[in-house]
């Protein structure tokens, strides 16, 4: 066997993969989220390789795993904006805010059993 077709069995063929890990292979993301919110996206889109190659015809190939949306910089702001309230530095929602800062028995008072 030579070494290019000890490279070449290297890298599985994309048959070899187990049908239970492609079960979600491609993800083509057609949305993007702002606000709790999920906008539908008609515009462009990045392809997403795997950093796993799969052997292909002639050479390894990346093998392809999905898509997301390419927004434009307006929306990529407004998702970003809407995820940084959101997050509202560590603290989450604000109707857990008081539960997630409050004192341990004012907890024990909020939760019911």
């Amino acid at each position: 066997m030579t070494l290019i077709e000890k490279i070449q069995n290297l890298f599985p063929r994309p048959a070899d993969i187990p049908a239970a890990l492609l079960s979600d292979i491609p993800c083509i993301q057609k949305g993007y989220l702002v606000n709790g919110e999920i906008r539908v996206w008609d515009g462009p889109r990045q392809e997403v390789l795997s950093p796993v190659w799969v052997a292909g015809d002639a050479s390894p190939t990346p093998f392809f795993i999905g898509e997301y949306p390419l927004l434009t910089e307006a929306q990529a702001f407004q998702a970003l904006d809407a995820a940084v309230d959101a997050y509202d530095h560590g603290r989450g929602c604000g109707h857990l805010h008081d539960f997630d800062t409050g004192a341990c028995h004012g907890k024990q008072r909020d939760l019911k059993f």
